[in-house]
């Protein structure tokens, strides 16, 4: 951030006793927050911290304007004595605990001087109707009490600040990532609270009204098994942050919250109204039961720091029971799948403010999330308002067998709760739009936690998970494809390797050997393999240009365990670049930079031109023969295999495990 600010805000000198015209100079200011939200003020010298001063200024607020005041004052005097003028000044979030830079200080004309006090102040006022906001930057040298020189001049919108449909949106700027704007906490639709709670989302209301967007939203319901697995025990950065909570506390997660229905936007910081940069619209993963937007792998911004060419959109949604309760009372049930289609939509409607072009945007799913954005393409195929598709490790293409008729889960849950309507679906309803979110969560949570038997009490408690009502989620998707009842745009479908090896439990004292490889090798070509080949097989007979890759990297920095290899997710950091950033980052090899960033502009070549962006990078869609180095034109590009950043492969290499029965390679 610091070049960001030194090339907006210059160094000036005050000459004693002279006025100084600043007339015409126009700068932008990267943050105007209160100072009430900051704990104190470094003045740093040479990379360090010379002196910290408490902030005792706040903001002048009423109902109609907000003055936010950022004062940065170069004290000379007896406070603090120096014959060096500080190189920045840096103000710590009182909620966050980050380093904020204000600005580059004034240089003084006489720094050894012992009375002179230079400053600058900003004074941003928000107009009662929301409108862009309007700043004033004040300079003045000060002597003995008298003011020697002072002028100012107008400051442009704060390029942090968007205005869209909905509202009016301030970001932030994480000073390791200073080209990147973030956009954490954006509401999508109201929040689902009392009546509203298993009530399809509510879209928000246009608005003025203007918000801070620093902190990321909390997850959706969600409850932190007591079991251990390894994603709560050996690879935590794939779990939303739990806020000092265990990842395995048994109980629902303290950090999430029935209001969690927002989506986060990361943007170059140059991006523009005009940009039309294309967007990646994620849906995170967690089998339906639990993730989020603020999962620290999967914050995007060292992949929007590296290249500035895309735009980058995360988005909340409800699971479990919040999300799927297939209550008889109830007429919508696939809540979730209609909470990422309301996010869907408000991003096709006001991300060009944020610098996107809404005609290139990708919807991308990872695990879940996969399977719920190829859910979208089949229920909204004339609609589906992206141009592209990425189903990472996950796709629809299974015939749903779990079906609900008589609505037993809920009613099941509704009973032990003080609920027992089993004869008035309203009335259940209603009671339970009463019973704490916590204890619903709990109940369920710990009723599987348990293993408890139902065999006295009633049926088994079986998943809360998406149920076809034909309407958003059906029977039958292998039919509807061969109907061509689908959305037909061009498709990136991809897995890992070794996708079963960190979902099959293993005792905990064997950690070291891990899981039967056998049984691994077997559900990872059931689950994910015949999956990723029906799609992509089903798409190439309409016509559908689509692109398959395998993942087959194993390092270490993030893979703490050499035996799960390639495993389900671990090309997610490799993608976001917190590979590089979060764990054993000691461990990172150029090898596995070389992959990564080979992976994030291929990903990014598919998103810019979704039909031939990847041709023109040598790699062809399934099925297309014309130029193909495999056979039949079987074409798969798989990573990080044999020390080769990317080669071209026969995806008959996996999908004979499937087809024919043949062995898998799991570590090809």
């Amino acid at each position: 951030m610091a070049a960001s600010v030194a090339a907006l805000i210059p160094r000036l000198s005050f000459p004693e006793g002279e006025e100084i015209n600043l007339a015409g100079l126009r700068c932008e200011i990267l943050v105007a927050v209160p100072l009430k939200l900051f704990t104190h003020l470094n003045i740093v010298q040479d990379g360090s911290t010379v002196e910290e001063l408490s902030t005792t200024l706040k903001p002048a607020v009423t109902a109609l304007y907000c003055n936010f005041f950022v004062m940065v004052t170069i004290i000379t005097g007896t406070e603090w004595k120096t014959s060096r003028t500080p190189d920045v000044f840096i103000m710590t979030d009182r909620a966050t605990g980050t380093p904020v830079e204000v600005c580059f200080p004034l240089v003084p004309a006489d720094p050894t001087g012992m009375d002179n006090t230079r400053y600058l102040m900003i004074n941003c006022a928000e107009t009662p109707s929301g409108e862009d906001l309007h700043c004033q930057a004040t300079f003045k040298a000060k002597e003995g009490g008298s003011v020697l020189a002072s002028s100012s001049f107008d400051i442009s919108t704060n390029p942090l600040r968007v205005k869209t449909i909905t509202g009016v949106f301030t970001g932030v700027v994480d000073p390791a990532f200073p080209d990147v704007r973030q956009f954490r906490s954006i509401p999508y639709a109201e929040p689902p609270l009392g009546k509203r709670r298993w009530l399809p989302p509510l879209p928000v209301s246009p608005s003025l009204r203007h918000s801070y967007s620093h902190r990321f939203p909390p997850p959706c319901p969600q409850y932190l098994t007591k079991n251990l697995t390894t994603w709560n025990s050996n690879i935590t950065d794939f779990s939303i942050r739990v806020a000092g909570q265990s990842f395995t506390a048994g109980a629902m997660a303290q950090t999430s919250s029935e209001d969690c229905l927002y989506l986060a936007i990361w943007t170059p910081m140059n991006a523009t109204a005009n940009s039309s940069l294309p967007v990646a619209f994620f849906l995170p993963g967690g089998s339906f039961i639990s993730g989020g937007v603020d999962v620290p792998y999967q914050q995007p911004a060292p992949w929007v720091q590296r290249t500035q060419r895309h735009i980058f959109v995360a988005a909340n949604y409800r699971v479990n029971i919040a999300g799927f309760p297939w209550a008889a009372g109830l007429e919508e049930q696939n809540l979730g799948i209609l909470d990422q289609r309301a996010a869907l939509e408000w991003v096709y409607a006001n991300i060009a403010s944020f610098g996107g072009d809404p005609s290139r945007i990708t919807l991308w799913g990872q695990s879940a999330g996969g399977v719920a954005a190829d859910m979208l393409a089949f229920a909204y195929p004339d609609n589906p308002l992206a141009a592209a598709l990425f189903l990472q490790s996950g796709t629809a293409m299974v015939n749903i067998s779990y079906p609900d008729p008589t609505h037993s889960n809920f009613t099941f849950v509704a009973r032990h709760l003080g609920c027992d309507f089993p004869d008035d679906p309203q009335a259940e309803l209603a009671c339970m739009r009463q019973v704490p979110m916590s204890l619903i969560q709990n109940f369920i949570g710990q009723y599987s936690d348990n293993g408890t038997s139902s065999s006295t009490t009633g049926p088994p408690l079986g998943p809360f998970k998406p149920l076809p009502d034909e309407k958003t989620v059906f029977f039958n998707y292998t039919a509807r494809a061969a109907a061509g009842q689908l959305a037909r745009v061009p498709a990136l479908v991809s897995t890992t390797a070794n996708e079963q090896a960190s979902l099959t439990r293993y005792p905990a004292g064997n950690v070291t050997a891990g899981p039967w490889q056998p049984r691994v090798d077997g559900e990872t070509v059931a689950i994910f393999a015949c999956l990723a080949s029906n799609t992509t097989r089903a798409r190439a007979r309409l016509g559908l240009p689509t692109y398959r890759y395998q993942y087959a990297g194993n390092f270490s920095s993030v893979t703490p365990l050499p035996w799960m290899g390639a495993y389900h997710a671990s090309d997610v950091p490799m993608l976001f670049g917190t590979y590089a950033t979060l764990g054993d980052t000691a461990e990172v090899t150029a090898f596995q930079r070389e992959v990564a960033e080979a992976m994030q502009d291929y990903v990014l070549a598919f998103m810019e031109d979704p039909k031939n962006g990847l041709r023109k990078k040598g790699w062809l869609p399934w099925g297309e023969t014309q130029g193909s180095e495999v056979k039949d034109g079987r074409n798969m590009l798989r990573f990080a295999s044999g020390g080769v950043v990317a080669r071209n492969v026969s995806a008959d290499e996996v999908d004979d495990a499937c087809i024919l029965g043949s062995p898998y390679n799991s570590s090809p």
